[in-house]
């Protein structure tokens, strides 16, 4: 998914549209779900390292309102972008269990997906053109 985001990020930057943007975000810690519910089973010490979905769905209403070009191709986690791009210090309303701090699952800084030749992007081939009309 991220390498996708990258590739596309720069289709949006080759085609001029500087008001679109696509981004990857991952949860930094575990996020409550009927998944994580059922691999619980109750239990107090695996729900410690849960943080509720609030802060993913807080991460994505931030993105959405941050400019196009500022995002376009980033690859972030819901808490490094609240923390960076919002001034989130404290992540403690997050956590499914009062006071726990949850582990975290996700490395600090991703990798850099960039490569020297991406600026390179060969011959150009429309596809429509060559193959006619898609029919559904």
């Amino acid at each position: 998914m991220s390498v996708l985001t990258k590739g596309l990020a720069m289709d949006f930057i080759r085609q001029g549209r500087s008001d679109m943007a696509i981004t990857s975000i991952w949860p930094a810690v575990a996020i409550e779900s009927a998944a994580t519910e059922f691999r619980s089973s109750g239990d107090a010490e695996v729900k410690k390292d849960l943080r509720k979905p609030t802060i993913f769905s807080d991460a994505i209403l931030a993105m959405l309102e941050a400019p196009a070009g500022e995002v376009n191709g980033l690859i972030d986690t819901d808490e490094d972008f609240l923390r960076r791009r919002k001034g989130v210090r404290d992540f403690a309303k997050y956590s499914v269990v009062e006071g726990a701090v949850p582990r975290r699952i996700m490395p600090a800084e991703f990798p850099v997906l960039e490569v020297a030749e991406q600026e390179d992007e060969g011959r150009r081939v429309d596809s429509t053109k060559l193959f006619g009309k898609a029919r559904l």
